[in-house]
């Protein structure tokens, strides 16, 4: 089994408090503290015998959305000036 992808720092605000949270069951999104979500990822299908790989599934598009937001320009003094 592949290992859990890495999340990167949030998109809006640079932090790295952020985690990946279940609405229910199959419905996953990334949340960092700051208040910025990722899109929500999942399925209505409700058929237990596969709930368990749709959940992971979706844990895994709703991490690789958030890593695949655009991402806002450093700020402070590594920040490189144009």
């Amino acid at each position: 089994m592949p290992a859990e992808r890495t999340l990167l720092p949030c998109p809006f605000c640079g932090s790295t408090a952020v985690e990946v949270r279940a609405s229910d069951e199959v419905f996953h999104h990334v949340e960092c503290d700051c208040g910025a979500q990722g899109p929500t990822r999942g399925t209505e299908d409700d058929d237990e015998e596969f709930g368990r790989d749709y959940a992971a599934a979706a844990k895994r598009d709703a991490i690789s959305a958030w890593n695949t937001a655009p991402r806002r320009p450093a700020r402070g003094r590594n920040a490189r000036h144009g």
